[in-house]
């Protein structure tokens, strides 16, 4: 009887080892750090942030400007006056706030055009991983990020080094 459970304990051991599987992953951020077409994506939403950034601190000069002229008029405006110049300086600080959330918000002109100019990159490289996680038999295959809070990644089943190749990323 001991036999027949023994053996009956081995094979469910072999079994459960026979259907392991197979997991990869692959660190994007080292990848597009080194690529020539992010490096260039990058430098343009710089140029068009720069740009961007000019118009808000224009706005926010302008509104500078009119609170100082305010403070150091405020004496020789009547009541109501004040009001109207305290109205105006609050609409514009309101403009300026909502401009610059236009551009530089979670759901703002940069995010966008950041994500738009990103996507054919990250399809690239994802199509990549794709690729050889298939032809070398992975059942999984993750994306490790700066983000992952992994505890540990085993470094046989980094394929980052197969993917830089595959995309013509010399090795540093």
């Amino acid at each position: 009887m001991k036999k027949i459970t023994l053996s009956l304990f081995a094979l469910v051991c072999m079994l459960s080892f026979s259907n392991a599987q197979k997991i990869a992953y692959f660190n994007i951020a080292e990848i597009m750090d080194n690529m020539a077409d992010v490096k260039t994506i990058q430098s343009e939403l710089d140029s068009k942030a720069k740009e961007w950034q000019n118009l808000v601190d224009e706005k926010f000069r302008k509104l500078d400007q009119m609170y100082q002229d305010y403070v150091k008029n405020q004496d020789s405006y009547s009541g109501n006056m004040k009001k109207i110049k305290q109205d105006e300086i609050i609409n514009t600080e309101k403009q300026a706030k909502m401009f610059r959330d236009s551009i530089f918000g979670g759901d703002g002109v940069m995010a966008k055009l950041q994500a738009e100019k990103f996507q054919p990159v990250y399809d690239t490289i994802f199509a990549v991983a794709r690729r050889i996680g298939i032809s070398n038999g992975y059942d999984y295959v993750i994306e490790n990020t700066p983000d992952s809070q992994w505890i540990y990644l085993n470094p046989d089943y980094d394929i980052t080094g197969l993917i830089r190749k595959e995309l013509g990323i010399k090795e540093e």
